[in-house]
């Protein structure tokens, strides 16, 4: 009981209540990936049997990665950056941050502009690209 009562506010709903989570929360996820898992296995499987499927499946889903990856077209080569310009870059900013201030509300948002991510509220509990990466 002593873990449970100092870690109340993360696991208990309604003490995130001004925390907007559009369904996007623990429970959601990892039942919806229970689902995909579900619909793969046999309930008959045995331990082996689950195994090599799981370890297949995975294999599998690396492979199609990695073929995206690999594709031509499906990101920009390294021949194509001017070498020169690219130091320069380099030297007169911070790479990789940008800082977005709201003229209304004065806050300030940090955005990895190497991962396109954000510590707004909207991107950490939504995981999606919100309008401060869209505007850096």
């Amino acid at each position: 009981m002593a873990n449970w009562d100092s870690n109340q506010d993360e696991w208990v709903s309604y003490k995130r209540g001004n925390t907007p989570h559009l369904t996007n929360n623990t429970n959601n996820r990892i039942e919806s990936k229970w689902g995909k898992i579900k619909d793969v296995i046999n309930d008959s499987f045995t331990i082996d049997q689950l195994l090599s499927t799981l370890m297949t499946l995975q294999h599998y889903a690396e492979e199609q990665y990695l073929a995206e990856y690999h594709r031509v077209g499906s990101r920009p080569s390294r021949d194509s950056e001017d070498r020169e310009l690219t130091l320069l870059a380099l030297q007169l900013n911070t790479p990789g941050r940008a800082t977005v201030t709201s003229p209304r509300s004065g806050e300030v948002h940090e955005v990895n502009t190497r991962t396109n991510s954000c510590n707004c509220i909207f991107m950490k509990t939504c995981l999606l690209p919100c309008r401060h990466v869209m505007y850096v």
